[in-house]
């Protein structure tokens, strides 16, 4: 049998059988949806942002505590850090798994806009890596994490934070203004306020 004729004939026997994903179809959300999403996006941009600066600061509050506490508060800080890095990745440079996912190219009527902005582009290796160590490390039992040599995060966490604060300002710049909500509508004013935007 031919091989082309193989492959479709095979193809075939899995539909039938559900073993074929069908992609589907996904429209792009309203300008109403979007908008709505604006205190959601707000929230993980800020906790991201706003997590690393406490990790950051941990040792000096918690010197005089336990060290049992302070590795807590780290781990905490530490999990709820990777969440938001998955988050944002999943947000900036991700694909959507499901109808209802939300990505920044949603935001554009011509996703090339997003696609090829050099800020974005400059910043996903690093991030796509950092994530892949996420899900390794972090959020998932693994025995990936098992061969791991340098646990220490902190370089990672200087570069995701720097990476997802350009990228984001890239986003707010480059999004249409009538789909930003009032809390990006301030984050971008801020950042058109001190000469980042």
């Amino acid at each position: 049998m031919h091989k082309r004729l193989q492959i479709v004939v095979n193809d075939l026997r899995r539909l039938f059988r559900n073993q074929i994903n069908i992609p589907q179809i996904r429209e792009r959300p309203c300008k109403a949806k979007l908008i709505a999403m604006d205190e959601h996006i707000h929230y993980e941009v800020v906790s991201f942002f706003h997590s690393i600066n406490m990790l950051q600061l941990i040792n000096d509050r918690f010197a005089a505590d336990s060290v049992e506490t302070r590795e807590t508060v780290q781990n905490v800080l530490i999990e709820a850090i990777g969440t938001h890095i998955r988050n944002l990745f999943h947000f900036f440079y991700g694909k959507p798994k499901y109808n209802e996912d939300i990505i920044a190219e949603d935001f554009f009527q011509d996703v090339k806009i997003w696609r090829k902005s050099t800020v974005r582009h400059r910043n996903m290796s690093e991030i796509k890596r950092i994530n892949k160590r996420i899900s390794k490390e972090i959020v998932h039992l693994s025995l990936g994490g098992l061969d791991v040599k340098n646990k220490n995060w902190n370089k990672d966490w200087e570069v995701a934070y720097n990476c997802f604060k350009y990228t984001f300002i890239e986003f707010l710049r480059l999004a249409p203004q009538e789909l930003l909500g009032a809390r990006l509508t301030g984050e971008k004013n801020n950042f058109k306020n001190s000469g980042l935007i």
